[in-house]
């Protein structure tokens, strides 16, 4: 079921590694193996690189502070 909605949505993974993200919690991709928390963590550091850049000229605060680590 998740790899059909996932191909719905544009999904290029194959069965075989929608299996695996389930299982083991890892990817094949050309050849070389990926864990899942490895690319959630590198999202969510690009996630807040970019709020850092759209608020550079804010000055810091506990509130910026806050939103940047929950965004």
């Amino acid at each position: 079921m998740a790899y059909n909605l996932n191909k719905i949505e544009g999904s290029t993974r194959t069965e075989a590694q929608t299996d695996s993200l389930f299982e083991i919690g890892t990817i094949m991709v050309n050849g070389e193996l990926f864990r899942v928390q490895d690319m959630e963590e590198m999202t969510e550091h690009f996630l807040m690189y970019n709020q850092m850049v759209k608020t550079i000229n804010e000055p810091i605060s506990e509130k910026l502070i806050k939103e940047t680590i929950i965004t």
